[in-house]
């Protein structure tokens, strides 16, 4: 089913997870590989890609996932910013933006709806359109994702923002002048 969806629409891919709650790693491991060969886009925190494949060579895992068809690989690093891989585009890193942290919870679901709502704006949802993306629009969609979930830790209990706390000027520089989709 995810392989035919994966040829008429964007499939994305965020394994959560949650090591308590894993009785068989190596079992677990195997089942996210396949989950991500399977994805347009896949984005891990570095806390879950540390638990999944110890270390930080996000680079070698990025071109393999690239290698089996992934389009985007995201690895998401806090207050570091983001690390992102794609075909065409390159390697990006953006920086996170400064906030004081009040709430940590749901700032990698914020980051994953900021990237998708860009993408989509940025009509670069979907197998071919997503393939296609240049290193600026790979830049301001992860810069747009960043600013969504510098919102969320501004804040408590996991509340992401709304597109009309954003402010103007990180959608207009995502959309370059255009309409934000509704």
């Amino acid at each position: 089913m995810v392989e035919d969806a994966r040829r008429s629409t964007t499939v994305s891919f965020d394994p959560n997870c949650r090591p308590n709650l894993i009785g068989d790693k190596a079992e677990y491991v195997h089942r996210m590989d396949q989950f991500a060969a399977r994805a347009n886009i896949v984005r891990l925190s570095d806390s879950d890609f540390s638990f999944l494949y110890g270390g930080s060579d996000h680079e070698r895992r990025a071109k393999a996932l690239l290698a089996a068809g992934t389009a985007l690989f995201v690895i998401t690093c806090g207050a570091q910013g983001a690390r992102a891989w794609h075909a065409q585009g390159g390697a990006i890193e953006v920086a996170a933006p400064r906030v004081d942290v009040v709430d940590t919870i749901g700032a990698g679901d914020s980051f994953q709806a900021g990237l998708l709502f860009a993408l989509r704006a940025m009509g670069r949802l979907g197998a071919g359109p997503l393939a296609r993306m240049s290193a600026d629009e790979l830049n301001r969609a992860l810069a747009f994702a960043a600013t969504c979930a510098a919102f969320t830790c501004r804040r408590p209990c996991a509340d992401p923002p709304r597109l009309s706390e954003i402010g103007a000027t990180p959608v207009d520089a995502l959309l370059g002048g255009r309409a934000a989709p509704s």
